[in-house]
């Protein structure tokens, strides 16, 4: 492998062929003609990392958890020789596949393929203060150091808290029923006793009870266990605790033959390295003192990959897995993303996920493999004649599997190049097929706060848009489709605000706007009066780039009238007199800065994906991992559920894919390790975004005529003028308490108050 020098002019050329652009000025400040004699794949490839672009690769995508997973277990089930796992997060006990019959944990599976002489390494990213926020080797807490008679004495009975939950639900289906017959009644002016009065104000404060104790009882049964059981598995399945904890402590002994299990972490030297180059590239990071102490001093291994069999490229068992799943039960969901997790056959109390995954064949194994033996290595460097065997095997080893070119790019901290610096070629990739679209641009990703990427999408609308009318090209100007989550969260705040100002979208987050103008004129007045500010803190004090001009005139003046009154935001949001109802005349100051825009080109939508209890299945399963039925309830009330988004894909033009680990933030852009793969390929990008677009919003418009490129498809107009109708009809739905229409619904935060991100 040759470690290749930063290209600081790498070629960024037009569309396509057929596309009417002419110079174009890529970002580093080289000029480059239209792309008539240029190689269509190569200019959205990137020379900023350790791996070149490969040909002759065979991708094939895996939506959602039930696909990637049952992917992953066969081939797994199938190997002959090795099973490789690098990875952010484990569960031993996780079941990859719960729709078949007698199906195996991931850790039983992997001793079984031990057991029948099949080397198995398992690389997973464990840190003392980052396991605190999150676990990630679930099972870890006693391993070799805990003990079993404590452990078997957890309570047995499997499902308590689902019955609790599923008799409070009856009950409040009941207290809503008695309501509804007494204003019914109250409407049609039927008599009223004292008596049924006094009913009626029992049932309203008892509906308001048991509304909190639904929301309790789900929050507890949300993720994996805490307390004197922690990280061991669900709470609720201690059979799954007490195997998770006898696992990790069996394979951590060396006790199963050929199967190993090892953690990483970063040394003090290499936390170092990533808080000087956070401060170095202040300009474009955009961190503040929080963001880089956590970034710098807790990163973590955030890659994703499978490699089987590599050591034998002829035979049809040698794969690979470039994912976005963690193996956590979380991650496991189908794409009908239903209500009930007994529907889908999730374990209780995860919850709808949305991810993705790939699996890859071909030449791309040799640089993967390659990521894997250097990082292994760094743990266990005495086991030299494993890393010479797998040395053994040269790039020639892997014959064509496809005809898809590609590129595995990474973030790689604690790895050098010839530039002396560190990898950041995912960051690059980003950049890369920013510069190179024309269309639309869809994001699809767990964050959405790296504020340079929002100035570059602006830039590049500009650009186009100038373009285009020296060329007297039609166009309706470059589309901007993100999914994402509502970050909900102070410790994400600015950073995610800072990203919707740029896009012109900051209205979505009124909470941290109110919150924001109030501290201006809290620092206003104690600029004015200094004897009010002693005793604050000295970071308060220290100049911060995210506090910056975070809150315009205009805005002021739309936020001013509610200012001092959070409640009325979340009125207007739960009532649906947001600013894209019909809402009453003088209680709508929150407008998107659409028109502004898209005078600059640039067309922005921004959703996030929610799913409601009508959303079922007739023939629904047990739960995974429960021997026994679980008693099932499904409201009457139309309830709804947040469908959490971990995906991390870009799709471009429907030319260009990547898809990894690397969420879109400064964290995985500069500070965690991180992997994925770049495929410029029509046929890819295609079939993924139509698929997803048809999964989430129920239709996907491709009959676009007027682009740049006859290569693409996606009618990005009508795409856009879809997604914002069923974004304003499931807003009115949900406000009120109907189904929803698909599962975008508008991004819409009224909890997060300002602050500034520390992640």
């Amino acid at each position: 492998m040759v470690l290749k020098q930063d290209n600081k002019h790498e070629i960024v050329k037009a569309l396509s062929p057929d596309a009417k652009i002419g110079d174009k000025v890529a970002n580093d400040g080289s000029k480059h003609s239209h792309a008539k004699d240029v190689n269509f794949s190569t200019k959205w490839f990137t020379g900023q990392g350790a791996y070149d672009h490969r040909a002759g690769i065979k991708v094939e995508k895996l939506i959602c958890g039930k696909a990637a997973f049952a992917a992953i277990h066969k081939a797994i089930e199938k190997a002959k020789k090795s099973v490789d796992i690098i990875i952010w997060g484990f569960d031993p006990m996780m079941r990859f596949n719960p729709d078949e019959p007698n199906n195996l944990t991931i850790g039983e599976l992997l001793e079984k393929k031990a057991q029948q002489g099949v080397e198995c390494r398992i690389m997973v990213w464990y840190d003392n203060i980052g396991k605190l926020g999150e676990p990630t080797l679930i099972g870890s807490n006693y391993a070799g150091a805990y003990d079993p008679d404590a452990i078997y004495q957890l309570n047995i009975d499997p499902r308590p808290e689902q019955l609790r939950l599923n008799e409070y639900l009856k009950e409040r289906d009941e207290l809503k029923d008695a309501i509804a017959r007494y204003e019914q009644n109250y409407a049609q002016g039927k008599p009223r006793t004292v008596s049924d009065i006094s009913q009626y104000e029992r049932n309203k404060k008892k509906l308001a009870q048991i509304e909190e104790k639904i929301a309790k009882q789900e929050k507890d049964m949300q993720g994996y266990g805490s307390g004197s059981g922690g990280q061991g598995g669900p709470s609720h399945l201690p059979e799954d605790q007490r195997k998770a904890f006898d696992w990790i402590d069996r394979v951590s002994r060396r006790k199963v033959a050929n199967l190993q299990l090892k953690t990483r972490n970063f040394t003090l030297t290499e936390n170092n390295r990533i808080y000087d180059t956070l401060a170095a590239n202040i300009d474009e990071t955009n961190v503040n003192f929080k963001m880089k102490a956590t970034m710098g001093y807790i990163p973590s291994h955030h890659q994703k990959l499978v490699v089987i069999d590599y050591e034998i490229p002829e035979s049809e068992t040698c794969t690979g897995f470039v994912m976005g799943h963690n193996m956590h039960r979380n991650y496991w969901d189908t794409p009908e993303h239903y209500y009930y997790d007994e529907d889908a056959n999730r374990v209780q109390g995860f919850g709808p996920w949305q991810d993705i995954s790939m699996q890859v064949w071909g030449e791309i194994l040799y640089d993967i493999n390659e990521n894997f033996i250097t990082a292994w290595n760094r743990i266990t460097p005495m086991e030299m004649e494993f890393v010479e065997r797998r040395k053994a095997i040269k790039e020639t080893a892997f014959k064509p599997k496809g005809a898809m070119e590609a590129q595995f790019c990474r973030t790689q901290p604690q790895i050098l190049l010839a530039n002396n610096q560190y990898e950041r070629s995912i960051l690059a990739i980003y950049k890369k097929a920013i510069e190179n679209s024309h269309n639309y641009i869809y994001m699809e990703n767990q964050y959405f706060r790296y504020l340079d990427i929002g100035k570059q999408v602006k830039k590049q609308a500009f650009s186009l848009k100038k373009g285009y009318k020296e060329f007297d090209v039609e166009t309706n100007g470059l589309y901007l489709f993100v999914l994402t989550n509502n970050p909900n969260s102070d410790k994400l705040s600015s950073s995610t605000y800072e990203m919707m100002k740029e896009l012109g979208q900051q209205q979505l987050m009124p909470e941290a706007q109110r919150t924001l103008l109030l501290e201006e004129e809290k620092k206003a007045f104690e600029k004015a009066n200094p004897h009010y500010a002693t005793g604050r803190p000295f970071w308060t004090n220290t100049p911060d780039p995210i506090g910056v001009d975070v809150i315009s005139q205009k805005d002021q003046e739309r936020v001013a009238p509610i200012k001092y009154n959070k409640e009325e935001i979340a009125k207007m949001s739960q009532q649906g007199e947001g600013w894209d109802i019909e809402g009453k005349e003088g209680k709508k100051p929150f407008e998107l800065e659409d028109e502004a825009m898209a005078k600059l080109g640039l067309r922005v939508i921004i959703g996030t994906l929610t799913t409601d209890s009508s959303v079922t299945n007739p023939n629904p399963h047990f739960t995974q991992g429960n021997p026994r039925g679980v008693e099932t309830y499904h409201s009457r009330s139309t309830r709804y559920r947040d469908i959490y988004i971990h995906t991390k894909l870009l799709v471009v033009d429907d030319l260009f894919t990547f898809l990894g680990s690397a969420n879109i933030n400064a964290r995985s852009f500069w500070g965690d390790s991180e992997s994925g793969i770049a495929i410029p390929n029509p046929d890819m990008a295609f079939s993924l975004r139509d698929e997803l677009w048809q999964l989430h919003a129920k239709k996907s418009v491709n009959n676009a005529t007027k682009n740049a490129s006859k290569a693409i498809r996606c009618d990005s107009k009508e795409n856009y003028s879809w997604w914002n109708k069923k974004m304003t009809n499931n807003w009115k739905n949900k406000a009120a308490g109907k189904p929803l229409e698909c599962h975008i619904t508008r991004f819409w935060d009224v909890e997060t108050a300002y602050a500034k991100a520390y992640d």
